[in-house]
């Protein structure tokens, strides 16, 4: 107890007295950086939804352009064997 208290009343010589700068600025750090990991989760998340979103709708107008899906799967089996 009386080790703390002398400290505290007797700060060491060349070691910084306000420490509450740098841990703010730490924390500051850290929080800056789990926005920016949280914001390129979501937004990569979001391209790969679109992605999807995407390819389903390219079977689907496929599937309509090709007279429903057996005529779908049809032509591209022949596209795939070249017949």
């Amino acid at each position: 107890m009386k080790e703390t208290t002398v400290l505290k009343n007797h700060p060491v010589p060349g070691v910084e007295k306000d420490l509450g700068k740098e841990q703010a600025s730490a924390q500051v750090g850290v929080s800056l950086l789990r926005i920016t990991f949280r914001v390129a989760l979501v937004l990569t998340v979001a391209v790969i939804a679109l992605i999807g979103i995407w390819a389903v709708a390219a079977l689907v107008g496929g599937a309509t352009s090709a007279g429903g899906p057996l005529e779908f799967i049809k032509s591209w089996f022949t596209a795939v064997n070249g017949g």
